[in-house]
């Protein structure tokens, strides 16, 4: 079945349990013609990013539809929402390795023209409320997977670490898509805190002891 369906009918069935005869130009055998719809199959789409590991990161959240070839911008939608408190989180990698990751999403809207505005869903590295040899709170290279929660299905865990799970959900299931096929599940991205950008003629400088993946 193709994903995008465009032109399609409601219609009441006809059943006649009072004898009631039906007529009338939108009549046919699958019943009465109430209405015309335009169901299009969309998904949620967050961008894995990476940067300082001690600073928040701007992840850029759109929400895309499937035009019969190839999924494009839903730029019609301003509607759908997101909740970073409304997130599940799984580590890839992180140094020490010893350590325990508070990195999470943050930030709640709509979006505008099938976009979120930039800097309106956020992910926050692990309890940074100070940096350097003063600061008693830990920041720690890693990095992580972030799920922004659609529905009530928990990520199914792929790899060693486990998958953890906060707040509710903004209840938009039929945004998730089989990302990692594994079936449908709640939209992600890998989060890298320890990667830096140097000048323009240097494309790409990471920390030592975060590995490369794939990104979404």
């Amino acid at each position: 079945m193709d994903r995008f369906v465009s032109g399609s009918y409601v219609y009441i069935k006809k059943t006649r349990p009072d004898k009631v005869t039906w007529a009338g130009e939108n009549v046919n055998d699958d019943g009465a013609k109430v209405g015309d719809n335009d169901l299009r199959y969309g998904r949620m789409v967050l961008e894995s990013v990476g940067g300082d590991m001690s600073k928040p990161l701007a992840v850029p959240l759109r929400v895309e539809y499937w035009d019969g070839s190839e999924f494009v911008e839903s730029t019609n939608d301003s509607s759908s929402q997101f909740d970073g408190a409304n997130y599940c989180r799984q580590v890839v990698s992180i140094t020490p390795s010893d350590a325990k990751s508070s990195a999470k999403t943050s930030g709640s809207d709509n979006i505008v023209a099938g976009e979120a505005l930039s800097g309106s869903f956020m992910a926050e590295p692990s309890n940074v409320k100070g940096y350097g040899v003063d600061s008693g709170i830990p920041v720690y290279k890693q990095q992580v997977r972030l799920w922004q929660r659609l529905e009530t299905s928990k990520p199914k865990q792929q790899g060693k670490n486990k998958v953890e799970c906060f707040g509710t959900n903004v209840n938009q299931p039929w945004l998730r898509y089989n990302w990692r096929q594994l079936g449908d599940e709640d939209p992600s991205a890998v989060i890298t805190f320890g990667v830096f950008r140097g000048n323009d003629r240097i494309l790409y400088r990471d920390e030592p002891g975060i590995p490369s993946v794939d990104y979404q």
